[in-house]
């Protein structure tokens, strides 16, 4: 039988709180899955070039995944990275499926800011029909009513906002360069930070 994955997908650049707690609501909320994975991206969508190494990134999931024990299940898949994967999300997906659709169920975890610009994204149509998303409401998004596609089956929605999904990586990186720290990572992730020089002021 083919176990059921939440796949996260994103820079995690650094990973935070947010995500954890995206992942944990979700996880806790559908009851559905056997795993939530975490997939960090090779390439930044928007080309950014500041983007730290994939293994930086990856090993600092590692390290909030064992801090985080809240909740068990969680893993760090390297797909992308391992396979240098670029494009378009409908061709990532394309890869991940024809090689582990085989083995497992996916579903996709995004916020409800990332639900409401599907629209926008390349093949974002094709998207909301070929996939299954659970959509996490992030403190702050407004729902905009025009945009309705997530409401039905096959997707889910967690209509309960999560006010710790406020932070963003890149709130993150502006407080360790401003501050030499940020609460919003787990502690271990910090000393990650720390020792590696990540994000520090030119």
């Amino acid at each position: 039988m083919k176990r059921n994955i939440l796949l996260f997908g994103g820079a995690f650049d650094p990973i935070h709180w947010g995500h954890l707690q995206a992942m944990k609501k979700a996880l806790e909320y559908t009851k559905l899955f056997h795993e939530g994975w975490f997939l960090p991206c090779f390439k930044s969508a928007w080309n950014d070039k500041t983007l730290s190494s994939g293994e930086d990134r990856s090993n600092m999931i590692e390290i909030a995944i064992d801090s985080f024990t809240q909740i068990p299940g969680l893993r760090n898949c390297t797909y992308e990275i391992e396979n240098c994967l670029t494009g378009g999300t409908i061709e990532i997906v394309q890869s991940i499926l024809e090689d582990l659709g085989r083995m497992f169920n996916f579903h996709f975890l995004i916020s409800l800011e990332h639900a409401n610009q599907m629209h926008l994204w390349k093949n974002g149509p094709r998207l909301t029909k070929d996939l299954s998303f659970v959509v996490v409401h992030r403190a702050g998004v407004v729902q905009d009513r025009k945009i309705d596609w997530y409401l039905g089956s096959p997707h889910i929605y967690i209509d309960e906002p999560l006010s710790s999904a406020l932070v963003s990586s890149t709130t993150v990186r502006r407080q360790v360069a401003r501050d030499g720290y940020s609460k919003w990572v787990p502690s271990e992730v910090m000393k990650y930070i720390e020792e590696k020089g990540l994000y520090r002021a030119p």
